[in-house]
């Protein structure tokens, strides 16, 4: 608990110091509209940086399959495989309650 009210009033004295940098070189309408800005920054942030993450780790999957491509080829038929089993076991724990329906 301490450590989230800590943050908090990390953040808040980090958004001050850079409004009062922003007021002193331009003045107080902008340091207000920077102020108001900040935490509508932040949450865009985090949103953003989780897409970028996802798409990092994409590109990175892409560029080791081209790179290699008989791993790619051993996990799509690890993926086949893995298909394949699935569907038997559904089927195989869906028949008992056919049978027991009828």
């Amino acid at each position: 608990m301490r450590t989230l009210v800590a943050g908090a009033v990390l953040v808040l004295f980090a958004y001050l110091v850079q409004t009062t940098v922003v007021w002193r070189i331009w003045g107080p309408g902008i340091a207000l509209g920077y102020l108001v800005s900040l935490p509508i920054a932040a949450d865009i942030n985090f949103s953003l940086s989780d897409r970028l993450r996802r798409a990092m780790r994409r590109a990175h999957a892409f560029v080791r399959f081209r790179r290699q491509p008989e791993l790619h080829a051993r996990l799509a038929g690890e993926l086949l495989a893995l298909r394949h089993d699935i569907v038997e076991l559904d089927q195989a724990l869906s028949a008992p309650e056919l049978a027991a329906g009828a």
